[in-house]
């Protein structure tokens, strides 16, 4: 609906420029403010941090648009209404949920079982990993 509005070119050059505009403040300011949250928070934190990363990707819904033909395979594309659609994507959105949290709580264990938290102390710093990335993409998206 955006790409009516918009133009893609304009837009891309705007996205290009926000994400090149966001590493380099990074890079020049990035860690001279504290951060919000750290490495040591209590659930409310941890809550927090997993609800806006969930909720900044799409989380589930991102796999609606791939998995809905294939679970209305068996309709005709003119019945597939919302009486049908919304119930498969819930279906698909709650599939992906219990698979990642499946995922999710097998590597803590492991992790917390078998490698320990020493490892934490030695922990890659990703800051300019995350500064080259954002700044790759956004020369890609003027490319």
């Amino acid at each position: 609906m955006l790409g009516l509005a918009v133009d893609r070119v304009i837009f891309a050059r705007l996205a290009a420029g926000v994400l090149i505009g966001w590493a380099a403040w990074h890079a020049l300011y990035g860690h001279r403010r504290r951060p919000l949250v750290g490495m040591q928070t209590g659930l409310l934190g941890l809550l927090l941090w997993s609800f806006v990363t969930a909720t900044a990707h799409g989380a589930g819904l991102m796999l609606v648009p791939a998995l809905l033909p294939l679970c209305g395979s068996t309709l005709p594309a003119s019945q597939l209404t919302t009486d049908t659609a919304v119930p498969l994507a819930l279906a698909a959105l709650g599939v992906h949920t219990g698979a990642m949290l499946a995922a999710i709580g097998v590597m803590s264990i492991a992790v917390y079982r078998c490698v320990d938290l020493e490892f934490l102390r030695y922990w890659i710093n990703f800051d300019l990993v995350w500064i080259v990335t954002l700044a790759a993409c956004g020369l890609m998206l003027l490319v």
